[in-house]
């Protein structure tokens, strides 16, 4: 898995793919916070929504990254399941890097009252809104359901807006709140990764069919 992993993060950085999702995220967040001096959490809201947009995108560009012919050798090397998971945890990483620049990039451009618990609430928002956005690739990738853009937009929104369809709104709703608890952004978190598992098992199954 190792191997894997290490091919599909060089794969990903020779394509330039993630360079597109990354500046938006950046830009976003960049005029969001310009001279901001409202509450750090509410911001750190903002970024966690352009997160769960920005690790669609990047999850995307990083499951249909391989032309048929790559990915059928990789499928005889690998496997599906072990396919799957390197691709999840490629955009993953992509996603903790970018979540790390959100939490500096916040406090950098902005005016605000820093304390460790607010980083950690802004860094653990970021985090689960980029796990539900990459199952959200896993789910809308050629191999699962083709080309769904329109698809993968939809659930993006669908994920913020509507209350209980997954751990995104509420981990917003407790952004936005005064004094959010630690405990329940801990709890969203650990949902938000339950739902990516199940969307990395779920693709696995649709495109072994398929294939």
């Amino acid at each position: 898995m190792r191997a894997l992993l290490g091919y599909r993060l060089a794969s990903l950085a020779r394509s330039q793919r993630w360079a597109a999702p990354s500046v938006l995220f950046v830009v976003v967040i960049a005029v969001a916070a310009w001279n901001d001096a409202g509450p750090l959490l509410s911001l750190y809201g903002v970024c966690s929504a352009t997160l769960l947009a920005a690790a669609t995108w990047l999850g995307m560009a990083t499951v249909n990254l391989e032309d048929p012919a790559q990915r059928a050798i990789t499928l005889v090397t690998a496997g599906h399941r072990a396919t799957l998971a390197s691709q999840a945890g490629t955009a993953m990483l992509g996603c903790v890097g970018l979540a790390a620049v959100g939490v500096v990039l916040a406090v950098v451009v902005g005016h605000h009252t820093i304390t460790p618990g607010v980083l950690l609430l802004g860094a653990g928002g970021q985090l689960g809104c980029a796990c539900v956005g990459v199952s959200i690739a896993m789910l809308c990738c050629r191999w699962v359901l083709g080309y769904a853009l329109l698809a993968a937009v939809l659930l993006v929104v669908l994920a913020i807006i509507v209350p209980g369809a997954s751990p995104v709104n509420p981990l917003l709703h407790a952004l936005s709140g005064d004094h959010p608890s630690a405990l329940v952004v801990l709890a969203l978190d650990a949902a938000a990764v339950a739902v990516l598992l199940g969307g990395v098992e779920l693709a696995h199954q649709v495109a072994r069919r398929r294939d």
